[in-house]
């Protein structure tokens, strides 16, 4: 194995347990991220910031309709 290939590996790893922490601090399942985690690797910390800012603003606007 080159460096690359090894340096790659703890890249993936690293993100397992970040998105992990990552996942519970926003209050999501760590344990389904960390597996979409080990599936696209470092793209699941960025994806996970995009569903909680899209939960966020969808609750936003639940809360602006007026009731009827």
């Amino acid at each position: 194995m080159d460096v690359s290939s090894i340096l790659f590996a703890v890249v993936c790893l690293g993100s397992i347990l970040i998105i992990g922490d990552l996942a519970e601090d926003l209050g999501r399942k760590p344990s389904r991220w960390m597996w979409i985690a080990v599936a696209i690797g470092p793209l699941a910390i960025p994806m996970l910031y995009l569903v909680a800012g899209i939960s966020a603003l969808t609750k936003m606007i639940r809360a602006a309709r007026p009731a009827n």
